[in-house]
Parts: C-alpha cells; structure tokens; sequence
C-alpha cells in the first residue's frame, strides 16, 4: 500500500510536468548581401508584435543568427550592420523590414523590404551619394515636387540615380554633364538607372 501511494505520488507529478509544457518556437536565419556572401557580425533585432518585446542576436561567422524559446506570435527583424545606420534601422511605425509569424511560417516582406532589395541591387558598399537637383538646397525640406532624385558613384566607378515618383506620370530630364536623357516616370514608381 505505501509503495502504491509513492507509485501514485510519483506518476501525479510526472503526469503534472508532462501537462505544464510550453509550446515554444524558433527562429533561425543567415544574413547575406546583395552577392549572397555571408555577413558576420550584424546585429539582429527581433520584436514581439504582440507585447513590444524586443531580442537581439547577432550573426555569427557564417552569417547565421537564432532566437529560440519563442512563444508563438508574430514577430518583426530588423538588422543593423557595423558602422551602418542606426540601432534597429526600419522599427519606426511601419514596422520592421520582415514580419515572421512563428505560428502560420508566414513572412511578410515590407515596403521597407523591397526599397532595400532595390537599392542594394545597384548601389554597392562603400559607394558615395552625390547632390542632385533634388537634394541641393532644398535638401531635407518639403518639396512640392513628387520626384526625388539620388544618385551615388560606386567604388567601380559606376553612377546610379535611382528616381522616385510619388505622384502622377511624369517626364523628367536627368543632367550629368554633358549628356542628357528624358524619362517617364509612370505614377507611383521607383526607377534606377546605372552606367559606368
């Protein structure tokens, strides 16, 4: 009879811990440039949409970064390079540049997402942004214009303007030195032209 009730005691307790599991997830990733090289080295930040909970991880030599222990929810990653940008560059109100949620697998890729996709596409590291029209002395100020205009020379010697309409179609007529080129801008767009 004793050891029926130790036997008893034993499996309550088993039994107790067995039901006290916590349903957690993971979240693991590789952070890679636009070349699809490795990154080292990059400050991961991930946000619980949920409650504000903010983690933070970095990618370690082969690119690779994990949360794990999650509860399952909807949470955003930001990232922050060395020496690149501030803390969590793309938490301000949209949110982050990707949206993962730990439930569903389902990510959710922002506007934020896609402008970076396309500028790192053209616009290599180190590459420097030079005035245009649009950025000399009206820089940082609102412009009636829809067109914002931004170039950069890239370490190759390479020029990218990237050109972006928040307005109506429009021409526009892009000037670098000596040569001259007429674009139309269809509504809501983004162009990017390259030459070297």
């Amino acid at each position: 009879m004793r050891n029926a009730a130790r036997f008893a005691f034993v499996l309550a307790i088993l039994c107790g811990s067995v039901f006290s599991q916590v349903i957690t997830s993971s979240i693991i990733g590789t952070v890679t440039d636009a070349s699809d090289a490795l990154v080292p080295g990059v400050q991961v930040r991930l946000t619980a949409q949920a409650t504000g909970a903010v983690r933070t991880a970095t990618s370690d030599s082969a690119g690779l970064f994990r949360f794990p222990d999650l509860t399952p929810g909807a949470y955003t990653i930001n990232l922050k390079a060395p020496g690149r940008g501030g803390a969590g560059a793309g938490t301000g109100g949209g949110g982050g540049f990707i949206t993962v949620d730990s439930t569903t697998h389902e990510v959710t890729r922002s506007p934020r997402f896609w402008a970076m996709a396309h500028y790192s596409r053209h616009v290599k590291r180190g590459a420097k942004v030079f005035l245009t029209d649009g950025m000399g002395a009206n820089a940082g100020q609102a412009s009636p214009n829809p067109v914002s205009p931004v170039g950069f020379t890239n370490p190759d010697g390479s020029t990218v303007v990237v050109l972006s309409n928040r307005g109506p179609e429009k021409r526009v007529q892009l000037v670098l030195g000596l040569n001259t080129l007429d674009v139309d801008l269809p509504a809501d767009s983004v162009h990017t032209l390259q030459w070297s």
